[in-house]
């Protein structure tokens, strides 16, 4: 009963005036009963003159209070006496938390520190190899950061296994490789065991693809336009990658978005020769590929008539120079001095058929064999300025042959054959003149119809 009410005045503190009216019950030993009267030796008269009456009154205090400050030390020790059982429980409470904190502080220091980690999958993973590609830049990868995600146990305390992400970055392109590390206890160690497992590897750009790429290697896209013209049964005897393999490129659109990571561009390719050419547009789109670091064709398209030859260089003012006259027969040389004049103003290709329309001026032949080679002859007509529309009836060993009929004449007939290219010549260009007479002769005294033909070769150049 005794220690139920010490529990029950435990958390009690007495009030001042009763602790100073117990204060003999209190200040005397325990178990002995105090005194009515509390006895003091005598005090002398210069004594208690020289002591203040509140330092009298302190002392009393004190020891009020020291009194009161032992009390409470008995109590707590009663009250751990009654409750030994709770107290025992709750150190083991204690104890048990503090082998637990150790026991997770000591499986931790069982696995690898991510230190030696974070060292080993910079070197067990690598740099990856970085290829720009056909449109992309050309760039020089690092190691920029390592990330340690986990890192547990194994099958036993002796192997263990973590998980990384190591970030490679360069000035265009950024690569991420992901990778599961072994571990396995050496002599108290944790060295690397076996291979990298579950290796993934992913890319993402950090700069548009380069424009100057996609004009050197515009062969890719046009064999990838041959491709989508073959599925669509074109078949011809040349390809656009062979026709451009040497041709004028230009870029016309570039519109990079590199948050989507894509490029949209329209490109032009111009083949011009002396006498011909031909013109390819390209519409295109490339997609950044996260799987391989490229820049690599989405979408194309191919305009019509990349494959269609335009005679439009042959637009122009050509002066013919005599060369030589072909004929069964004795020649007349009035060509000489007469010379050829071929204005060509318009070149038009339909249908597949290529034409040049002009004028040309010259001289014909309407006259029999001179009896003799001859300076002229009577019946060469001079021409001016006559129409004629040519067309392109052949391109063989890399020579254009086109032919026109000038207008019919009076005395005969007169034909323009225009010879363009050379196989060792490219630039060479002939104008042939072909006169086709009609006359009545005589074989043995005997009327005879025949045909006279005189052909004039020149040598064309351009007139600037």
């Amino acid at each position: 009963m005794a220690d139920e009410q010490a529990e029950k005045n435990e958390g009690a503190v007495p009030d001042l005036d009763e602790t100073l009216a117990g204060e003999t019950a209190t200040l005397s030993p325990e178990g002995s009963r105090p005194s009515d009267t509390e006895r003091r030796p005598p005090v002398s008269a210069g004594q208690a003159a020289s002591e203040p009456a509140d330092e009298a009154d302190l002392r009393d205090v004190t020891g009020t209070l020291g009194s009161f400050l032992r009390g409470r030390v008995s109590a707590v020790a009663r009250l751990a006496r009654a409750h030994r059982l709770a107290a025992a429980l709750v150190a083991l409470a204690v104890v048990a938390a503090a082998v637990a904190v150790a026991a997770v502080v000591a499986a931790g220091s069982q696995l690898p520190a991510h230190e030696l980690v974070e060292q080993d999958a910079l070197a067990r993973l690598g740099t990856p190899a970085y290829s720009a590609g056909s449109f992309g830049r050309d760039d020089i990868l690092v190691a920029h950061e390592v990330e340690v995600r986990s890192v547990f146990s194994g099958e036993d305390r002796d192997h263990a296994r973590a998980e990384v992400l190591v970030t490679y970055s360069g000035d265009h392109v950024q690569a991420e490789r992901s990778a599961t590390l072994g571990y396995a206890r050496s002599g108290g160690d944790w060295v690397a065991d076996g291979e990298p497992s579950d290796v993934r590897l992913s890319w993402q750009a950090l700069s548009d693809p380069d424009p100057n790429k996609i004009v050197s290697h515009v062969d890719v896209l046009l064999a990838q336009a041959d491709q989508q013209l073959a599925d669509q049964g074109d078949q011809g005897d040349v390809t656009l990658e062979q026709l451009y393999a040497d041709a004028d490129v230009s870029l016309e659109r570039f519109e990079p978005n590199l948050e989507q990571g894509s490029c949209s561009f329209e490109i032009a390719c111009t083949r011009a020769g002396s006498f011909e050419q031909y013109a390819c547009h390209l519409s295109a789109g490339l997609a950044f590929r996260s799987t391989n670091g490229q820049w690599e064709v989405e979408r194309l398209s191919v305009a019509d008539g990349s494959k269609t030859r335009s005679l439009a260089p042959l637009v122009g003012m050509w002066s013919g120079t005599f060369v030589e006259q072909d004929t069964e027969g004795t020649k007349c040389l009035a060509g000489r001095d007469a010379g050829l004049v071929l204005s060509v103003g318009s070149a038009v290709t339909e249908g597949g058929i290529s034409q040049v329309s002009g004028t040309v001026s010259g001289i014909t032949h309407y006259h029999e064999h001179p009896s003799s080679d001859a300076e002229s002859c009577a019946g060469d007509l001079a021409f001016e300025d006559v129409p004629f529309t040519a067309t392109l009836v052949d391109d063989a060993d890399g020579t254009l042959v086109l032919e026109a009929t000038l207008p019919e004449d009076v005395g005969g007939t007169t034909t323009l054959t225009l010879r363009l290219g050379e196989k060792d010549n490219p630039s060479a260009a002939t104008a042939e003149v072909t006169t086709s007479y009609q006359h009545t002769g005589s074989f043995l005294f005997f009327p005879v119809e025949e045909t006279l033909t005189y052909t004039d070769v020149f040598s064309l150049t351009r007139v600037e």
